[in-house]
């Protein structure tokens, strides 16, 4: 299969690191890959999770926000503010991100600190989002024919 952007089918997009372009920040980088471009902030508060006094739990802690600007895709994407909630696939990396970080971080080196991480899409490159399309759908295929062999042996 031919990719559109001429690589070669083992071959990553290229990847840029640009460091400290936020300046409050106590770290930051513009993350680029192909034409998708990603703004990850570190910000540290000199406090912790309540849970971890109720808990007496000694470190820090870690945490992760992520979200996709409005204008990162081609039609608008509304702000997750506005519906009240994340929507599941921001969880979900939301959620990766601050797993993957803390699995090789050391909270106690950390102190009684918290490490805010935030990362915004400014630019997503949809076409690996239209390549997860035909995927689902194998998925969906593969599910219904599974229900249907199930419907077979009961009978």
């Amino acid at each position: 299969m031919q990719r559109t952007d001429g690589r070669a089918a083992d071959q990553v997009r290229d990847v840029s690191f640009e460091l400290n372009i936020a300046p409050h920040a106590s770290g930051s980088v513009l993350v680029a890959m192909g034409n998708t471009r990603v703004i990850c902030g570190v910000m540290i508060e000199e406090v912790v999770p309540r849970w971890m006094k109720e808990q007496n739990v000694t470190g820090g802690w870690l945490t992760s926000e992520y979200s996709m600007l409005p204008y990162s895709t081609t039609t608008r994407k509304p702000r997750d503010i506005m519906k009240g909630r994340l929507d599941g696939r921001s969880t979900e990396i939301q959620r990766l991100i601050g797993r993957s970080l803390r699995a090789v971080v050391d909270l106690e080196k950390l102190g009684a600190r918290t490490m805010w991480v935030d990362c915004d899409v400014l630019h997503e490159q949809l076409r690996s989002q239209a390549r997860a399309w035909p995927l689902r759908s194998r998925a969906e295929n593969w599910r219904r024919k599974k229900n249907s062999m199930r419907r077979r042996s009961r009978n």
